[in-house]
C-alpha cells in the first residue's frame, strides 16, 4: 500500500482554521462576559435601591411616630435615600404610614413602613 502525500508547495484547505475558530472563541467568550457583567451591575444596583427603599421608610415612619408632618417625613425620607446612594422617587406620608419608592440607576424599589402602637 502506497500513502497519499500532498504535491509539494501546496497548501491544505484547512490552514489556519484554528486560528478563525480560535477568534470566534474569545469573541464569543467576551460577548458573554460583558452580558454577565450587565446582569450583575443590575442585580447589585437592585439590592442598593430595596435597602435604600427600606432605611428611607422606616425613617419617614420615625418622623412620622414623633408627630412630625407628612413633608418632614419626605425629608428625612430623602435625606436617608441619598446617604444610601439612591433618589427618592415618590413619598406618600400620612397619617401613620410611609410609602416612599427609590430608584438607583435603572433600579427601582418600594417599601412600606407603618407606625404601631
Amino acid at each position: 500500500m502506497t500513502s497519499r502525500r500532498p504535491a509539494r508547495g501546496s497548501a491544505p484547505a484547512e490552514r489556519g482554521g484554528v486560528t478563525v475558530l480560535t477568534a470566534a472563541f474569545v469573541a464569543t467568550a467576551l460577548v458573554l462576559t460583558a452580558g454577565l457583567a450587565r446582569v450583575g451591575e443590575a442585580t447589585v444596583q437592585r439590592a442598593r435601591a430595596d435597602g435604600a427603599a427600606d432605611a428611607a421608610a422606616l425613617g419617614a415612619a420615625g418622623v412620622l411616630a414623633a408627630g412630625g408632618t407628612g413633608s418632614g417625613a419626605r425629608a428625612e425620607a430623602a435625606r436617608l435615600a441619598r446617604a444610601n446612594g439612591a433618589r427618592l422617587v415618590e413619598c406618600a406620608c400620612a397619617d401613620r404610614v410611609a410609602v416612599v419608592t427609590v430608584a438607583v440607576g435603572a433600579a427601582r424599589a418600594r417599601a412600606r413602613a407603618e407606625v404601631t402602637g
